[in-house]
């Protein structure tokens, strides 16, 4: 019995049309039920960190799809070909451009000529290692020659295919279809989320439910006799409350009202509120248990986190932060409804400037905030993707939100990049600007249906600005 496919169970039927193939002077064939089209060679767009049989991305019909070398996936020998044809094959793990040196012919053969296939017995000139001989599922005489008959399954991408090779094509949606490097799914520790900022050398954290707002910095008064963490006190929204220095906290000294403001982290405590001031606040990061530390809880610290980049990020907490020295500068009446009333259900925003408009995204789908940087091109006719972009270990699709919602704009210094957790995978946003992360009670959110914004969802007041809430699945497609 011949196994066509990798699944159990796919035998061989009774008769089967194939393609025969040419690759590195090998004959080779595949069903041609799996074969969408042949087409000439395609612009390629190189990746990094993929296995060296993966040519790159290639665009065809609205799709990005891997482009693999048949002659590299099965470590023929030989020197590097160009040209050749392009074979789309159809594959439940995902769909792939096959490349080869050319289509030979279309056949139909009887099931019991296929026989199978033996390393010893290869036809002359092929030597094929243990991995390369498990995606042939047999052979056959055909015009004299031997035929390899492939298990396209197998010569597809594996699956799950390492950090930057599980390649994926998205279904169609508005704008037409996008193809995107994604990294696999795969069974992970639970995540914990983390605001993280950087206050002078160190970096901090805090749990995303304790920050309630990222503020602008703003002029402080002065506490005689305050102790170093304490820098002072600042109005907000007609509220005094305290700032805090986070290295101060550390043991590294307080800053001083006079210091580079940064930003304001609006900390909610069981007591009320207060501020840390930072120099920046990094972003929304998930962090796995295994890399979450306890710690003493001394200074207000309770614990330690490991990043991806193996720095160390002191870990915050906001009840141990509030110290007896300072407790009676939160105000009264604020300490009071902290108390007396029970949390109205919020939710966690971070807004962005996008063209002329204020936007916000859910803070729960960021991942991480960056500057600007350049992006890996893609093939003509990729929809709405805008590029690849390397962050971290990872290959991301990006989307322009300025072109998305048709308020295209240059590059400029503000421009940063906001990465989303979507579906199996991530993706980048691009942006005009950052502004702040603002907790919106549920309340504020006004459900709207706006055909001329159509990712818009809701709406909401902050101050003086209308900001849209956008939905990622309106964008990105359903996960």
């Amino acid at each position: 019995m011949i196994v066509l496919d990798a699944e159990p169970g796919a035998v061989l039927p009774a008769a089967i049309t194939v393609v025969i193939v040419e690759a590195a002077g090998i004959a080779f064939a595949v069903p041609s039920r799996l074969v969408e089209r042949v087409t000439p060679p395609l612009p390629v767009t190189p990746l990094p960190l993929v296995p060296d049989f993966v040519d790159g991305l290639v665009g065809l019909g609205g799709a990005i799809l891997p482009q693999i070398d048949l002659c590299r996936r099965l470590a023929l020998p030989g020197p590097d070909r160009a040209g050749g044809e392009i074979m789309v094959m159809l594959a439940a793990a995902g769909d792939y451009a096959l490349r080869v040196d050319h289509v030979i012919s279309l056949a139909t053969l009887e099931g019991d000529t296929v026989q199978g296939f033996e390393v010893a017995g290869a036809p002359a000139g092929l030597t094929l290692d243990h991995a390369s001989a498990a995606m042939v599922a047999g052979e056959f005489p055909w015009r004299g020659r031997t035929v390899l008959l492939l298990r396209p399954e197998r010569v597809g991408l594996p699956e799950p295919a390492g950090r930057a090779t599980a390649l994926m094509v998205a279904g169609e949606r508005r704008g037409g279809a996008i193809g995107a490097l994604v990294p696999a799914a795969a069974a992970v520790e639970p995540l914990q989320i983390f605001v993280v900022a950087r206050a002078g050398p160190g970096l901090y954290a805090l749990p995303v439910e304790q920050v309630a707002e990222v503020v602008p910095a703003a002029a402080l008064t002065p506490v005689p006799g305050a102790p170093p963490e304490l820098l002072g006190l600042m109005q907000l929204r007609g509220r005094p409350m305290p700032v805090l220095a986070p290295a101060a906290l550390a043991g590294g000294g307080g800053a001083g009202p006079g210091a580079v403001p940064g930003v304001l982290m609006v900390i909610c405590a069981g007591a009320g509120r207060f501020a840390l001031r930072v120099d920046a606040v990094i972003g929304v990061q998930r962090f796995a248990l295994s890399r979450i530390h306890a710690g003493s809880g001394a200074e207000g610290r309770a614990g330690y986190l490991i990043d991806a980049a193996e720095r160390v990020i002191g870990l915050l907490d906001a009840d141990r932060l509030v110290s007896p020295a300072w407790r009676g500068l939160l105000s009264p009446a604020e300490t009071a409804l902290a108390v007396r009333e029970a949390p109205a259900p919020a939710r966690s925003l971070l807004v962005v400037r996008v063209g002329g408009e204020w936007c916000a995204l859910e803070a729960a789908a960021v991942r991480r905030l960056t500057g600007w940087r350049p992006l890996l091109p893609v093939p003509a006719g990729s929809g709405d993707l805008a590029g690849l972009v390397e962050i971290g270990a990872d290959v991301l699709p990006v989307v322009d939100l300025r072109t998305a919602m048709a308020v295209p704009a240059p590059i400029e210094d503000n421009t940063a990049l906001v990465v989303v957790s979507h579906g199996a995978g991530g993706w980048v946003l691009v942006v005009d600007r950052i502004d702040r992360l603002v907790t919106v009670p549920e309340r504020a959110l006004e459900t709207v249906a706006d055909p001329a914004h159509p990712l818009a969802v809701a709406i909401t007041r902050i101050g003086d600005r209308l900001i849209s809430l956008l939905d990622l699945s309106l964008l990105l497609g359903r996960p």
